[in-house]
Parts: C-alpha cells; sequence; structure tokens
C-alpha cells in the first residue's frame, strides 16, 4: 500500500474531518428536532437527548482541537520553524494528541454505552446479555487510556512505536468486536420478533426497514474503525486519516437511527397500523373480528344465504390483535428501541 507524508496525511485529515462535522452538524439538528417533537403522543426520551448533546460537545471539541493543530503545523511552524509542519506534526507528545485521543476515547466509550443500552432495552431488559458488552468496553476504555499515558509521558516521534501500537491495535480490536457482537444480538432479535410476528398473522408490517437502519449504521462504523486499524498495523499514515474520520462517523451512526427511525420507520407503521382493517362487532370496538348469524332473510328458508347452517347456532367469536411498536426516542410507556407483540385472545 502505497505510503503518503505524514504532512499530507495531516491535511486530508482535516480536510475529511471538516466534512463529515459537517454531515454530522446537519444530522445532530434533525436528531433534535425529532427528539424534542416526538410523535403518536409519545413522551421524550430524556437519556438519547442528553446524550446527543454530549456527542455534539465532544465531538465539536475534537474538531476545535484538531484545527487548533492543524493552523499551528501549517501557518504558525511553517513561518518561524525550519522543519516547518513536518517538525512539528512529528511531535507526538505534543498536548494536542494527547486531548483529541482522550476525546476520541470518551465519544467512542460514550457511543458503546449507548449501543449496550440499546440491546438492553431490545432484550426485555435483561442483564446477562449485555455482561460481556460492557467487560468490552472497559477494556476498550483501558487500552486507549494507555496509548494516551505513553504518548503524553514519553517522548517519541513517531505514532507507530511499540509502546503504541500494541496498546492502539488492542483498543481498535476491541472496539471493531464490541460493535460487531452488540449490532448482531440487536438485530437477532428483533428478527426473531419479526419472525414471530410474521408467523402468527400477515396482517402486520415487518420490521426488515427496522434492522435495515441499524446494520447500516453498525456496518458504517465497523467499516471505519476496520480500515483504520488496517493502516495503522501497516504502519501507513493514511491512519491519521482515519483518525479524524472515525470520531464524526460515530457521532453519525448514532444521529442516523434517530433520525431515520424518526422520520421514516414511524411514517411506515402509521401506515401500516390505518392500512389494518377493522372489522365490526357487536360492543362495536375496532379491530375485534366477530362472525355471527347474518339476520334472516325474508325470502330465504333455509338460512344459507349467510354461508353458514342455519340447524347450528353460532355464538360470538372475537379475536383481538394487537401489535405495538415502541421507538426508543420515547412513548407513553418506558422508552424502548423496539418492541414487537402480537397477543391472540379469542372467546368462544
Amino acid at each position: 500500500m502505497a505510503n503518503i507524508g505524514i504532512d499530507e496525511a495531516a491535511f486530508f485529515g482535516i480536510v475529511s474531518l471538516a466534512l463529515f462535522y459537517g454531515i454530522f452538524f446537519t444530522l445532530f439538528c434533525l436528531a433534535v428536532y425529532v427528539l424534542l417533537n416526538p410523535m403518536g403522543g409519545r413522551r421524550m426520551n430524556i437519556p438519547f437527548l442528553v446524550s446527543t448533546v454530549l456527542f455534539f460537545c465532544l465531538i465539536t471539541l475534537y474538531f476545535i482541537v484538531r484545527w487548533m493543530r492543524a493552523y499551528i503545523a501549517f501557518i504558525t511552524f511553517s513561518r518561524e520553524t525550519a522543519g516547518g509542519a513536518i517538525a512539528f506534526l512529528s511531535e507526538v507528545s505534543e498536548w494536542h494528541v494527547a486531548t483529541s485521543t482522550s476525546l476520541w476515547a470518551v465519544t467512542g466509550a460514550l457511543a458503546d454505552l449507548m449501543l449496550i443500552y440499546r440491546l438492553w432495552l431490545v432484550w426485555d431488559r435483561s442483564y446477562y446479555v449485555v455482561i460481556l458488552p460492557l467487560i468490552m468496553c472497559l477494556g476498550s476504555l483501558v487500552t486507549v487510556f494507555a496509548v494516551v499515558y505513553e504518548v503524553s509521558h514519553a517522548e517519541l516521534t513517531t505514532t507507530y512505536a511499540t509502546a503504541i501500537t500494541n496498546w492502539a491495535t488492542s483498543f481498535l480490536s476491541l472496539g471493531l468486536a464490541q460493535n460487531t457482537l452488540v449490532t448482531g444480538l440487536i438485530v437477532l432479535k428483533i428478527w426473531k420478533v419479526n419472525v414471530g410476528v410474521r408467523g402468527q398473522t400477515s396482517s402486520v408490517s415487518s420490521l426488515w426497514p427496522v434492522m435495515a437502519v441499524l446494520l447500516e449504521s453498525g456496518s458504517l462504523y465497523s467499516s471505519s474503525v476496520m480500515i483504520t486499524l488496517i493502516t495503522y498495523v501497516t504502519q501507513n499514515n493514511g491512519s491519521a486519516v482515519m483518525t479524524d474520520v472515525v470520531v464524526p462517523i460515530i457521532g453519525i451512526t448514532f444521529m442516523l437511527i434517530i433520525v431515520r427511525v424518526g422520520l421514516g420507520f414511524s411514517k411506515t407503521r402509521s401506515n401500516a397500523m390505518a392500512s389494518n382493517q377493522n372489522y365490526p362487532s357487536r360492543s362495536g370496538a375496532p379491530g375485534i373480528m366477530s362472525s355471527r348469524r347474518a339476520p334472516p332473510n325474508q325470502g330465504s328458508t333455509t338460512g344459507l344465504e349467510s354461508g353458514v347452517d342455519s340447524d347450528y347456532p353460532l355464538h360470538d367469536i372475537r379475536v383481538t390483535l394487537e401489535r405495538e411498536v415502541i421507538h426508543e426516542f420515547g412513548s407513553d410507556k418506558e422508552p424502548s428501541v423496539l418492541k414487537s407483540k402480537e397477543g391472540d385472545a379469542d372467546s368462544i
């Protein structure tokens, strides 16, 4: 793989950071709108609103610190130092590096915790399913802050020193494995619910749109981390570009789920629920199907016009189908990413 100069990597990294930050900022505004204006009478989801604001603060601080470092490298040092930008960018122990790495760690930890929170909600608030992801999240924090320690306390001139490489590789590998595991478990649970509901009746909408959103968002983050890991292990300076890109992508994946589910799947759910037929019953309640003896026809003495044998009187049969989808950004009940259930009540 062709390598690029450290100054070129810093330049392309800061340009890419600006581009992805713009995308993140747009999605952040949309996510705040969705969270502050819940649809269908659902209540506001405070945990996701708070985490959204925290994401904005952390990623914005990261953006400012990286641009400060780029300004010093390409403007100040280029004028005052013989080595120019390369001399400044080679100082790995410079405080901007430790600060930006710490912000990356906190942002990644927040994203991991919110993903684990989604997992906990989807699996009916089971604590057993989140034990392993929480351990992996803690391991990621330990490894990344070990990187920060090595960077800030050692006189290094390269990011590929052995003291950093081992910890950084462990951090990226744990983050990739955890994201894959948690996303897979969430999709697995939704798939099981979808199969169970669709197997009982065909009158409910599919949950594939939700699974598609989760898979796409998880794939976006996983692919960026994988590319970062590959470029770092091969000691390619392109890892500096990917490092700047990954942080806003963390926020983008989080906002995408809120925006796409809030503005897209909610409409799909509303249309699907509106398309279900409501059959009249003796009580007049919607969603209740009643099979009863047809009123007598003046021109009929056999009663066969109703489709049944009139010699055998029929009792009322009532079938109630209930399907509920609760989105992660709030409902009348406790907030949840997704709950889908079908209850059949037959009384004869």
